[in-house]
C-alpha cells in the first residue's frame, strides 16, 4: 500500500511540475502580448492605460496555462506526446480561454457593473483564440524539443 501511495504522490508531483512549467511559459508569452497591447495603447492615445495591462495578461496567461495543463492531463492521460492530436488540444485550449473570459466578465459584472457583461462578446473569442493558439504551440514545441516533450510527458503520464 505504501508503495502505491508513494507512486501516486510522485505522479501527482510530476503532473503539478508539468502544469506549472506550462503555466509559467504561457505567463511569459501572454505578458509579452500585454506589453505590446500597452505599447499600442500609448502610441494610439498618447497616454498609458490605467490598469497594469502587462501584469494582467501575465496573470491571465499563468491561470489559463495551468487550467489548460489540467484539462490536457485529465483528457490525454496515458497517451504519448506523439499521439496528441493538434485539433483536440487546440479545442481544449479554446474551451479554457472561453471559460476564463466568462468567469472574469461575470465576476466583474457581479460587482455591480452589469453593463460589463457586453464585454464577453469580444473577450471570449479573443481569449479562446489565444488559448487555442497557445495550446497548439505547446504541442508543436513538444514534438520538436526535448524540454517541451518532457513537460507534456509529465502531464500525460499514468
Amino acid at each position: 500500500v505504501f508503495v502505491i501511495q508513494s507512486h501516486r504522490h510522485t505522479m501527482n508531483t510530476t503532473r503539478l511540475r508539468g502544469a506549472l512549467g506550462i503555466g509559467l511559459t504561457w505567463a511569459v508569452a501572454w505578458g509579452g502580448v500585454g506589453v505590446l497591447v500597452a505599447l499600442g495603447f500609448v502610441i494610439a492615445t498618447g497616454s498609458r492605460p490605467d490598469p497594469p495591462v502587462p501584469m494582467m495578461f501575465t496573470v491571465a496567461g499563468l491561470l489559463n496555462g495551468v487550467l489548460f495543463s489540467t484539462v490536457v492531463s485529465v483528457a490525454e492521460r496515458g497517451r504519448l506526446v506523439s499521439d496528441l492530436r493538434l485539433p483536440r488540444v487546440a479545442t481544449a485550449g479554446a474551451a479554457v480561454g472561453v471559460l476564463f473570459a466568462t468567469t472574469f466578465v461575470v465576476a466583474v459584472a457581479s460587482g455591480g457593473d452589469r453593463a460589463f457583461l457586453w464585454n464577453l462578446s469580444f473577450l471570449a473569442p479573443i481569449f479562446g483564440t489565444w488559448a487555442a493558439g497557445s495550446g497548439a504551440a505547446c504541442v508543436l514545441l513538444a514534438r520538436r524539443t526535448d524540454r517541451w516533450h518532457r513537460l507534456f510527458a509529465q502531464l500525460c503520464a499514468r
